[in-house]
């Protein structure tokens, strides 16, 4: 590590290894390196460099790509205390605030946050009155106000798919059909007019939220072991201003609810039935039901497992899909 003496610039490298200098890259530039323990790198390296810093930094000397061009070095570091390179290697990037670059400079090197304008062109356009067409095979009138917040529940499905693995869905009437209407279908088997529902591996809140929003005196509970998906969670519940949603990051093995608690276990894609009817044996009252989201081998298969009373109805538009509903043949 040393200090850099050129004409009349005097800067100091600090943190970078030597190594990662390809001297032939330098373009005819010659340092003379001696130790040193602090100074400004920011000065020599981010010459005219798209980081923000205060005025007054000497950034004559050369254009950071003739220093970047075929070395390992990162393109997009941490500003930190007008000293560029240091929060990378001092561990300092905490908390730091890395301005916008102009919209002149390439794309990978701008760092500013989505704009207003960007944000609106993600939302989807399909409007309220389409989504209640969308809904008539599976829940006939939908009320107005519902498809509404189903508008605002695929906003933010849209917006937070960009980040996490949400749905493989695209297609907003898709997005309807498949999320939305596959879950509300369940109205046709059960009322949900009362008890709590328990969402096993909810992932986007499917079919749990979907059913919330027609049955608002239906308790909710969320068991989603993905920690990501819980806080996109929560934000359509503060979004959808739903009540009585309590949403849990463990497994339903790990839960903490109680026997003869729920009156419903529901489950889309979870893949362990025989496990999940073992949960449920303990945790489901009386009365109580589990509602699968299966195919037509699987929902074959789960009809002949004992100790339950099955029901099922074939998913309209699809051909294999099938929701199943089981009740306990006696409950002790």
């Amino acid at each position: 590590m040393g200090r850099i003496s050129t004409r009349s610039y005097r800067r100091s490298l600090r943190g970078i290894h030597l190594s990662r200098l390809c001297r032939g890259r330098l373009r005819g530039c010659f340092f003379r390196f001696r130790s040193c323990r602090s100074g400004n790198i920011g000065g020599v390296f981010l010459i005219r460099s798209y980081v923000s810093r205060t005025k007054g930094v000497n950034h004559h000397f050369r254009l950071r790509n003739d220093f970047f061009w075929c070395q390992n070095m990162d393109r997009k570091p941490p500003a930190v205390g007008n000293h560029p390179f240091r929060g990378r290697f001092l561990g300092c990037a905490c908390g730091a605030q890395v301005l916008a670059a102009p919209a002149r400079y390439p794309r990978f090197l701008r760092l500013s946050r989505p704009t207003e304008t960007h944000r609106q062109r993600r939302k989807l356009t399909i409007p309220a009155l389409r989504i209640r067409d969308l809904l008539q095979p599976y829940c006939r009138d939908v009320p107005l106000d519902i498809c509404g917040k189903i508008q605002l529940y695929m906003n933010l499905l849209s917006l937070w798919g960009k980040k996490i693995a949400l749905t493989s869905v695209t297609s907003e009437e898709d997005v309807v059909r498949f999320h939305f209407g596959e879950s509300i279908f369940a109205l046709s088997l059960e009322s949900f007019d009362h008890g709590r529902l328990a969402d096993v591996g909810s992932g986007a809140g499917f079919p749990g939220l979907a059913i919330k929003l027609l049955c608002p005196n239906l308790s909710v509970t969320l068991l989603e072991p993905n920690k990501k998906k819980c806080v996109f969670l929560n934000e359509v519940i503060r979004t959808l201003q739903l009540t009585d949603v309590d949403i849990s990051s463990i497994g339903f093995e790990d839960s903490q609810i109680r026997p003869n608690e729920l009156r419903f276990v529901a489950s889309r894609a979870l893949g362990r039935i025989g496990d999940l009817l073992s949960w449920s044996h303990n945790t489901l009252s009386r009365d109580g039901r589990v509602i699968f989201w299966l195919g037509a081998e699987d929902a074959e298969e789960t009809a002949r497992i004992p100790g339950w009373h099955w029901i099922q109805r074939s998913i309209p538009g699809t051909v294999k899909r099938k929701i199943t509903a089981g009740t306990l043949q006696m409950k002790t």
